[in-house]
């Protein structure tokens, strides 16, 4: 077999992984939609912002400063669900480092989950059951609130949480 065969063949096998994380993904993500969706529709946390991973990369041409980076972010919005936010990579810095960090500011950078890549899709994957964590602990303390008693603190609720077998984070 040549070099080029061998190559041609790894290609077609990354491809065919590439597919096949992206179905699952799109399955995984449908079935977290449609549960986000019924959470928003409680008025409970509809605007609430998860941000998760990041990666960076260069801007393609067209799409932004030659001379700049794209950091491409996992997105949890409790009123579109999962997808991805774009961030310059200057802009990203900057508004990190603000008291009200890039949350405020996810709304407007977002793409849903339906329009991302392949790519993006495949990388949004290892990070839905984190993310969905995320969101339920804030959901479970937000509700909290609205019964008479008892409450849980916030800080009782981690506590809590953090005595439970998790998963490391990444």
């Amino acid at each position: 077999m040549s070099r080029l065969d061998d190559m041609a063949e790894q290609l077609a096998s990354l491809n065919v992984q590439i597919r096949h994380d992206m179905e699952q993904a799109e399955a995984k993500i449908e079935r977290a939609n449609k549960l986000v969706r019924e959470l928003r529709g409680t008025g409970l946390l509809t605007g609430r912002v998860v941000l998760g991973p990041f990666f960076t990369g260069t801007y393609e041409p067209g799409f932004g400063p030659q001379d700049s980076g794209q950091v491409t972010q996992a997105a949890l919005l409790v009123s579109k669900g999962f997808g991805v936010c774009y961030w310059d990579t200057e802009e990203f810095w900057e508004l990190g480092q603000t008291p009200e960090g890039l949350d405020s500011h996810a709304r407007r950078r977002f793409q849903a989950f339906n329009d991302c890549s392949p790519a993006e899709k495949k990388f949004l994957l290892p990070f839905v059951e984190e993310m969905l964590e995320d969101l339920i602990d804030v959901a479970m303390v937000a509700a909290s609130k609205l019964e008479p008693e008892p409450r849980i603190s916030v800080d009782a609720y981690f506590a809590q949480r953090t005595s439970r077998t998790r998963r490391p984070r990444r």
